[in-house]
């Protein structure tokens, strides 16, 4: 079960902050407040994991979806495709996560993880420009590994923290 998230320039959000999540969870507001678009946001995650198509960085939508969200145009802040589209998932384990790293024979064991991405629009197509995993243990990240595209747009580093 998701934790906490955040989301930012998606829609009427340009920065949610980091919200906590419990097994039930209420968003209150006035209408058109962008509560909604919290929802939207989820959906729009489950159907690109759905999809077929593994080019495809998001699956916005189309008849057969559940939500629509037209084109990145749609879907940013302000309708600035100059931003990027954040988010951050975090998530508890079941049992512990063991990680052993074998060029310093050292373990890392965590019990909650958590992932963040940005994606932006690049010559009228949606990429990838960061994506990052973290082990956390309680409330103290133990390691991570992110992915960050070049200034070119043609190679992704990998850059790692405690491993």
């Amino acid at each position: 079960m998701f934790t906490e998230f955040q989301l930012q320039n998606f829609k009427p959000w340009k920065d949610t902050k980091k919200q906590r999540l419990a097994p039930l969870t209420v968003f209150f507001g006035s209408n058109s407040a962008g509560k909604s678009s919290l929802s939207q946001f989820l959906l729009l995650l489950k159907q690109t994991v759905d999809s077929p198509d593994r080019q495809r960085v998001l699956h916005m939508g189309d008849r057969n979806s559940v939500t629509d969200l037209g084109t990145s145009h749609d879907m940013i802040y302000g309708h600035d495709e100059s931003r990027t589209l954040e988010f951050l998932l975090s998530w508890g384990l079941e049992k512990p996560l063991n990680i052993h790293d074998p060029v310093s024979d050292k373990n890392y064991q965590g019990n909650a993880i958590e992932f963040s991405s940005g994606i932006n629009s690049h010559e009228g197509r949606l990429g990838v420009e960061t994506m990052k995993y973290s082990l956390h243990k309680d409330d103290e990240q133990i390691l991570s590994a992110a992915m960050t595209i070049d200034e070119n747009r043609k190679k992704y580093r990998l850059v790692t923290e405690n491993y």
